[in-house]
């Protein structure tokens, strides 16, 4: 009974946290569609996330566009406010009344853009300006100072480009049908069509997972 209550209580204590969080980024300018997943530590400013896109804990995101169903590991920096290197200190003490400040302005602009279906590993950084594009793929620990292209999977310091995530037929058609704008529920309902178009098999990737075990 007692691990009942102590149960109910943490759920009750969790809900309330995050409930307090998405007011708190409510008022740093973000915004969420349905499904959006922030973790604990984050830092958001000026972001929106798309529907079911979230990240991990310890994440620093600034002033982004955030496309669908984006996974973000943990400790991943987005849009960081670098120094003014150019003026005559690169420290920011002299800007008494902190005009170094960028606010972002009253637009529908921002800094970075990442696309739809994103996956960006742990303790990567994404500079200011960057796009990343649909279906990119960014190694952990990567430091990505370029735009992405579709599909490409980058990764080092600086992010260089890896391989393709899919031949080129099947990219084409991926940016055709633009699946990632459907409905959650018709996604499901055509999995098996899309596994297919991609050429994947879940029991293949579990069988080759499970090989590398020694």
């Amino acid at each position: 009974m007692i691990f009942k209550i102590l149960r109910i209580t943490n759920h009750i204590i969790d809900r309330t946290v995050k409930l307090v969080m998405r007011l708190k980024y409510r008022v740093a300018g973000c915004e969420f569609e349905h499904g959006v997943q922030i973790g604990r530590g984050s830092k958001l400013t000026r972001a929106t996330f798309g529907k079911f896109s979230g990240c991990n804990m310890n994440c620093i995101i600034n002033d982004t566009r955030i496309g669908n169903f984006v996974n973000i590991a943990w400790n991943v920096t987005i849009g960081p406010r670098g120094h003014i290197y150019k003026n005559f200190t690169s420290h920011d003490f002299i800007y008494t009344n902190g005009e170094h400040i960028y606010t972002g302005g009253i637009n529908d602009k921002f800094i970075n853009s990442i696309g739809n279906d994103v996956w960006i590993g742990c303790n990567a950084v994404i500079l200011p300006g960057v796009h990343l594009g649909d279906g990119a793929v960014i190694a952990a620990g990567s430091v990505v100072t370029k735009s992405i292209p579709n599909f490409a999977i980058v990764g080092g310091n600086p992010a260089k480009f890896i391989k393709w995530r899919f031949e080129e037929s099947v990219r084409q058609e991926l940016d055709r049908i633009q699946w990632y704008n459907w409905k959650i529920d018709d996604i499901i309902a055509r999995r098996h069509e899309l596994e297919n178009l991609v050429d994947f098999d879940l029991s293949e990737f579990k069988a080759d997972y499970f090989a590398k075990r020694k």
